[in-house]
């Protein structure tokens, strides 16, 4: 996940290479180049300018060693030095004043690809949920099933322990009375809320696209059984560029 800033402007997308459009990866790309070019030439620049400070200070206490020295001596030029240095400073600010404003350009460029391709990318987005959703149901079906192995085998555990000490005692699941507990039910029924949830949001964003494009929103969402089996006989998955939650804010400063 790529959270950034960039000329004050919040950022937050896939990391670049996971992001399926070619014009709003390559304007991310060159925005975060931009933007860390910018702070460098910052921070040269606030180095130029303790220098030249520097220089300044080094010119008088030279000046004054040479009159201690001879208090009629003939000085040369003592502001040399000061000047190298601030020419210095001058193009470090120069070049600090040129990266900011090509790093502001970039967040126009930025909105510009994004709007350019918000079509194609909502459809990797789509296609990525859906998938993702139905490898989750998948997953959870898993979950369940390890949750009653986990707990027969424990619990076999507990008997055979038990038999070992007392040959006469029940044949029966046992488990530690009053000790060691573990409840999968509550992750299993946390993660069945989050799919429906999720699923919920993503047949609100459906019907958003379809309307913006004008097509008849399909029928409501699939249940979790049927999303199991989409994830059968799904096709290999679009590249996950979307598969983590997007989110592309624009300050206050944004043209």
């Amino acid at each position: 996940m790529l959270n950034t800033h960039i000329a004050g402007v919040t950022i937050v997308v896939p990391d670049p290479e996971r992001i399926p459009v070619p014009k709003t990866r390559k304007a991310i790309e060159r925005g975060v180049k931009a933007a860390r070019r910018a702070e460098a030439a910052g921070r040269d620049a606030q180095e130029a300018s303790r220098l030249r400070h520097e220089a300044a200070e080094l010119a008088r206490l030279k000046t004054a060693a040479i009159l201690d020295a001879d208090p009629d001596a003939e000085l040369g030029d003592p502001d040399e030095l000061i000047r190298r240095a601030e020419a210095h400073e001058k193009r470090a600010f120069a070049e600090w004043n040129a990266r900011t404003l090509f790093e502001q350009r970039q967040v126009g460029a930025i909105r510009e690809a994004v709007l350019d391709e918000r079509a194609a990318w909502a459809k990797h987005a789509v296609a990525d949920a859906s998938t993702a959703l139905a490898t989750l149901a998948l997953a959870l079906d898993t979950a369940r099933e390890a949750r009653e192995a986990l707990y027969a085998s424990v619990g076999v555990a507990g008997m055979l322990t038990r038999l070992a000490v007392d040959p006469s005692a029940p044949i029966a699941i046992q488990h530690k009375a009053y000790g060691y507990t573990f409840d999968i039910n509550p992750a299993i029924e946390g993660l069945e809320e989050a799919l429906r949830n999720a699923a919920d949001e993503l047949d609100e964003i459906k019907a958003a696209l379809k309307g913006s494009t004008g097509e008849k929103p399909k029928r409501a969402r699939k249940s979790l059984s049927e999303a199991q089996g989409a994830a059968e006989t799904a096709p290999a998955p679009v590249p996950a560029a979307l598969a983590e939650p997007v989110a592309f804010e624009m300050g206050a400063d944004d043209d």
